[in-house]
């Protein structure tokens, strides 16, 4: 029986591009991560550390447990840099460091990639809530997450970079007629 008791649900297939910004209540036309580090100095500095230390961690989940992959280990390392800085900073300031990292880390064309990061990024904020596990630690949660199935640990293949432009397409078209 799990100890985690929020349910994590991962968005329905087939999104476009724009609902799946919307379900992740995502701005792609938001500041950037450095911009935003000008506002929040000293705890960009805090947020930069739990996600390096996040990235350590993630392997060493990955090796103790002979769990995965590069995207695996990417999966981990967004849940666990977002559950630590949940708890520290609360699930707003999580989000708009998050938001800004994936604008600044990602291009646009890279969409299967961030919408993967921006679920497990969601997924690290909702069990930094979860009242059942507080006195839990941040390693053990994602690493019990990731067994139990609740990351999503490889890009969906739907969301490639021809699929995107087609969308884009047809929302000029739509404008232009």
């Amino acid at each position: 029986m799990s100890w985690i008791t929020k349910p994590i649900k991962r968005p329905p297939p087939g999104l476009r591009e724009f609902e799946a910004y919307d379900h992740f209540r995502f701005d792609y036309r938001s500041i950037n991560e450095n911009t935003l580090s000008l506002f929040h100095p000293v705890r960009a500095r805090y947020i930069k550390d739990r996600y390096d230390e996040s990235l350590t961690d993630a392997e060493t989940i990955i090796f103790r447990g002979c769990l995965g992959s590069a995207d695996t280990h990417s999966a981990v390392a967004h849940a666990l840099w977002m559950f630590r800085v949940t708890r520290e900073f609360g699930p707003v300031l999580a989000k708009d460091f998050a938001d800004a990292y994936e604008l600044t880390i990602r291009p646009r064309e890279e969409f299967a990639g961030r919408l993967m990061d921006l679920y497990n990024n969601w997924v690290g904020r909702v069990l930094a809530s979860d009242d059942h596990i507080l006195d839990r630690d941040g390693v053990e949660v994602i690493e019990r997450a990731l067994k139990q199935g609740m990351l999503q640990t490889a890009p969906d293949p739907k969301y490639t970079k021809e699929n995107i432009q087609s969308e884009l397409d047809r929302i000029r078209s739509k404008i232009i007629c």
